[in-house]
């Protein structure tokens, strides 16, 4: 009780001091750090010599500012500003152990050690054995120096991402030193695996940031049958400032010479981005040397909510230099290099635009050039010509749906062809009206007027103008049939028609020395009149919660009638689209004629000239993971142009593995057939199907095929596995057939992806 008392009366006197310090600082005297630090424990001790000083013992802690510290013994001394903390010894199970170790707490994380010393104000502190835990790094340490709220200094100390207690993986150094969400840097370090050193490096500094930032790029390895082995992507990458980076890189080629890659990119928000590449080819092999550049850019600049700039060149001195060093099939492909500089404005109000453009173009094969100076073009916006009244729609007229657009361009062309220059003037004039109106709430009609100008000089040629006219009329209703036969869960069944019918005529007319007209250069007049059925049939399933309504089969045919051409009726066309669940759909397209290829019209008994049929299913787990990307489409990490697969997976990221168990699986089936006058059928015929799942919660497996029904044959293929292993991750993609056969393994940390085991093998892109 006395011991009590003792207590209750030093604490009394402590808070006494507290106030006293209090009403000095409201005086003007310094302010102490006191009146800001929050303490508590079981038992505090308050000793009042020369120096100050305060015991908390029992579940002790301290609060300031940002920081917190909790432990089973804490030493405050005011006067320095100085905290110490241990943990409390504990015998009750007969072995001397240490409980309620100190554990210290700020913004960025927390360390955990047998005992430390720590200063308020500077920040700064002394830890011993400890183990820390700042965002998804874990560093333990025999001593530990805190040099402020940003940098540890851990003496014989490791580095890990891995939060078991026995990490998978860990970086041991004599010496290291830690920015915070910044890098790591040590020497010398000894990296394990379990507890199997792997290698050991004389120092190492790697980042740590998640976020975009400055340093050296990570080499790759590989080899081909044209280089023979290679390293690429030496280089560095600097980001000073959000608002621009850039980056070089070399590759060093075995069999043919060198290659410097670099680039530039800009970017301020809402104002302005762009980039600008260049690259050198240093190509030497046995028998010659040559060197080759490339040079790009692309600008887009917003000048003001209405106006912008944009601009993108492509330069080279070699004709083959994409062919060489790219391996992007579309950059292989392409023959044309195409820069352009463009100038944008609109007005918001009435919708209206023009646009300036500087326009060059050069044929890489025939190294013919063609030069827009300048392309001008004006859009007026679709606007009534009688503005309906406000507010109130049932006042509105007939003449009130009259709209009109206009359109107007100029182009001047300058064009090397191998014969010779060439240039030539182009302005053209569009004027377009139109007017809806609904009779009878049934009937629809639209008719349309056009006139449209087009003047041109070819360069030792006079002007030439030409007028065109037009005019259309469609009609247009919609029918509808309505069954109800309560067959199982089928409730009801709608069948919408939609008939169509439009005329046309329009007639070109040629002016004399570009301004006299002579009705008797009317020419190419034309008359047509255009037939369209189109047909939708909605189904209706269940009942209350469980009713469904969709979309079962949608078909139309459209076909034309000319009286003046030598066939009248123009192809008929048939599309047709059949859906009776969610996970199958069929679709149809063909082309008939009505003519035999003699020209003998068959109304009857229309000529097959084109179909394509497409089927597809898919098939998708209630707990599969979701994408954006339909299945029927090329696999994670390639890409699909001009139905070749490019593949680039050496730059994807692995996807971290779902905890659930999904799975994916889709089929297709694609029929075309061509039939030409005179010529043999031609016939496509393949089968596409894809299949992903996740046996457990670490694997995915993804599967992707395409096979030949007319060469018996499988086309391409990509079989990809994943494992999560933790804080690692591996995957392998094997690509068995095709023309980019091969494979690309790849095991790498998590949270380090530049420290990996990678090995690829292949033709491009491998």
């Amino acid at each position: 009780m006395k011991q009590f008392f003792l207590t209750i009366l030093s604490s009394l006197f402590a808070l006494v001091l507290l106030v006293s310090a209090a009403a000095q600082a409201k005086e003007g005297a310094r302010e102490s750090l006191a009146d800001t630090v929050h303490y508590a424990a079981e038992r505090i001790d308050c000793r009042f010599e020369e120096d100050t000083t305060i015991v908390l013992l029992g579940k002790a802690e301290v609060a300031y500012q940002d920081m917190e510290l909790n432990a089973g013994k804490i030493t405050y001394y005011p006067g320095q500003e100085l905290l110490c903390a241990e943990g409390l010894p504990d015998t009750s199970d007969g072995k001397l152990r240490l409980t309620e170790t100190p554990v210290l707490r700020d913004k960025e994380g927390s360390i955990r050690a047998l005992s430390l010393t720590y200063n308020l104000k500077s920040k700064r502190g002394t830890l011993v054995e400890a183990r820390a835990n700042y965002r998804d790094g874990f560093y333990t340490g025999r001593r530990v120096r805190k040099l402020g709220e940003k940098t540890l200094q851990i003496f014989r100390g490791t580095y890990t991402t891995c939060n078991l207690s026995r990490p998978h993986y860990r970086f041991w150094s004599r010496q290291m030193k830690v920015l915070i969400n910044d890098k790591v840097i040590a020497k010398p370090v000894v990296f394990y695996v379990w507890n199997v050193p792997v290698f050991w490096l004389p120092f190492i500094v790697f980042s740590i940031r998640k976020q975009r930032h400055s340093g050296f790029l990570i080499p790759r390895y590989g080899s081909n049958d044209i280089d023979g082995r290679y390293v690429h992507n030496l280089g560095y990458y600097l980001a000073p400032s959000p608002y621009w980076d850039a980056a070089v890189r070399g590759t060093l080629r075995e069999q043919t010479g060198w290659m410097l890659d670099s680039e530039f990119r800009y970017h301020l928000r809402g104002r302005l981005r762009g980039t600008i590449t260049g690259s050198f080819d240093n190509r030497a092999t046995a028998i010659a040397q040559k060197r080759a550049w490339r040079l790009g850019f692309s600008h887009l600049h917003t000048l003001s909510p209405t106006m912008t700039l944009r601009g993108r060149g492509d330069f080279c001195s070699d004709k083959n230099f994409s062919v060489r060093n790219s391996t992007n099939l579309y950059s292989r492909l392409n023959r044309t290099l195409r820069s352009y500089l463009s100038f944008h404005k609109h007005w918001t109000g009435s919708g209206n635009s023009i646009d300036l453009t500087v326009l060059h173009s050069r044929n890489l094969d025939t190294d013919e050039t063609s030069l827009y100076l300048p392309r001008i073009s004006f859009r007026k916006a679709r606007a009534p010509i009688f503005k309906p009244p406000k507010g109130d729609h049932t006042l509105a007229k007939w003449y009130h749906s009259i709209y009109y657009s206009f359109s107007s361009d100029f182009s001047h062309l300058r064009e090397e062809r191998t014969t010779g220059e060439y240039s030539r003037v182009n302005l053209s004039t569009n004027l377009y009206a139109s007017a809806a109106q609904k009779f009878r709430t049934w009937l629809h009609l639209r008719p349309s007027v056009s006139w449209g100008m087009r003047g041109f000089q070819s360069q030792g040629e006079k002007f030439q103008r030409q007028e065109s006219y037009s005019f259309a009329l469609s009609a247009s209703t919609t029918l509808y049939g309505f069954f109800q036969p309560h067959i199982g869960s089928l409730r009801a069944v709608r069948h919408t028609v939609k008939p169509s019918v439009a005329f046309l005529c329009s007639a070109r007319l040629d002016t004399l020395d570009g301004f006299r007209y002579d009705l008797r250069k009317l020419r190419d007049p034309r008359t047509q009149v255009r037939l369209n059925l189109g047909n939708i049939l909605q189904v209706k399933t269940g009942r209350g919660r469980k009713q469904r309504k969709f979309n079962l089969a949608t078909w139309g045919f459209s076909t034309s009638y000319n009286p003046r051409a030598r066939e009248k009726f123009s192809d008929l066309t048939t599309n047709v689209r059949v859906s009776p669940v969610k996970t199958f759909e069929v679709v149809l397209n063909s082309t008939h004629s009505f003519y035999t290829p003699g020209g003998e019209f068959r109304p009857s008994a229309p000529r097959l000239k084109r179909i394509n049929l497409t089927a597809s299913f898919r098939l998708r787990g209630k707990t599969g993971r979701k994408t954006s990307q339909p299945e029927s489409s090329a696999p994670e990490g390639t890409e699909e142009v001009a139905g070749y697969t490019s593949s680039r997976m050496e730059e994807t990221t692995i996807p971290p593995s779902d905890r659930e168990v999904p799975y994916v699986f889709g089929i297709s089936y694609r029929y075309s057939l061509v039939k030409s006058a005179g010529l043999p059928a031609s016939v496509v015929q393949w089968i596409k199907g894809n299949l992903s799942f996740s046996p457990t919660s670490k694997w995915r497996i993804d599967w992707w095929v395409n096979y030949n029904l007319q060469k018996w044959r499988i086309t391409t293929q990509q079989i990809s596995i994943y494992r999560d292993l933790h804080c690692w991750e591996a995957r392998l993609v094997w690509m068995p057939t095709g023309y980019r056969r091969g494979y690309y393994f790849r095991m790498n940390i998590k949270a380090l992806p530049e420290i990996k085991i990678e090995k690829k093998k292949g033709i491009v892109g491998f």
